[in-house]
C-alpha cells in the first residue's frame, strides 16, 4: 500500500466535513432566523362556523377563557344576515366578546354587536358597566359574503374596538379589577329568536 497515497486521500476527506459541517450549521442558524423573524406572518386563523337555528337564541357553543387583553377576529356573513323582524329590527345581536372583573356578562361585559337595520349590515358596540347597558355606537356597515377584520383590546378605564380601519372607545367601570375572561360567542336578539338559520363564519388566530 502507498502509504502517502492514502494518508493524502484522507486528508482531503477529512478536510471536507467541517466545511460540510459549517454549511448545516449556517442553514439551521438561516432556517431559525426566518422562523422566528416571521411568527407574525406564519400565524394561522381557525376557522368555526356558528350556526343560530330557526327559532333559538343561541348556537350552543361551549365557553372558552379568553387569556389575553385583546381578542382579534375575522368575520364573514352570508344571506342569512337579512332578515325582517318589525318593530324590533334595532335590536341588537351579538357577535363576538368577553365578560370581565369575574363577573357575569350581564354585569360587566363587552362585545362587538351586529344588526340588519335600514336595509344594511351595521356593526355595533354592546358594552354592560356595572348591570347598565351603554347605548350602543356604530362601528361600520359592512356588505355580505366578504370577510373583514377587527379587534378588540381591554385598555385600562377602557374598551377599544376596531373595524374596518375605524376606532371607537366605550367606558369601562372605574371598580373593574383584571381577572378570568370568558368568551362570548353568536347570538340572535334582543327579545326575538332567530327567524330562519343564521350562519356565521370567525376566524380568531392561533399559533402552531
Amino acid at each position: 500500500m502507498n502509504f502517502r497515497k492514502w494518508s493524502g486521500e484522507y486528508s482531503k476527506q477529512n478536510n471536507t466535513a467541517p466545511t460540510n459541517m459549517k454549511i448545516k450549521l449556517i442553514q439551521i442558524i438561516i432556517t431559525a432566523i426566518f422562523l422566528c423573524g416571521c411568527g407574525k406572518i406564519l400565524q394561522e386563523w381557525k376557522t368555526t362556523k356558528y350556526i343560530i337555528p330557526k327559532g333559538e337564541y343561541y348556537t350552543g357553543s361551549l365557553p372558552q377563557f379568553l387569556t389575553s387583553d385583546t381578542l382579534r377576529f375575522k368575520v364573514r356573513f352570508n344571506e342569512s344576515a337579512i332578515y325582517d323582524i318589525g318593530n324590533n329590527q334595532s335590536d341588537i345581536n351579538k357577535l363576538i366578546g368577553f365578560s370581565d372583573c369575574n363577573e357575569n356578562h350581564h354585569e360587566n361585559s363587552a362585545r362587538t354587536g351586529w344588526r340588519w337595520f335600514t336595509d344594511r349590515l351595521q356593526i355595533v358596540s354592546y358594552v354592560y358597566n356595572d348591570s347598565i347597558r351603554v347605548p350602543e355606537q356604530i362601528i361600520a356597515n359592512i356588505g355580505i359574503n366578504q370577510w373583514f377584520e377587527g379587534d378588540m383590546i381591554i385598555e385600562d378605564d377602557w374598551y377599544v374596538f376596531h373595524f374596518q380601519n375605524v376606532e371607537i372607545r366605550e367606558h369601562r367601570t372605574a371598580k373593574c379589577e383584571r381577572g378570568i375572561y370568558y368568551m362570548l360567542f353568536p347570538t340572535f336578539g334582543g327579545n326575538i329568536r332567530a327567524p330562519h338559520e343564521i350562519k356565521i363564519l370567525i376566524q380568531t388566530p392561533y399559533k402552531r
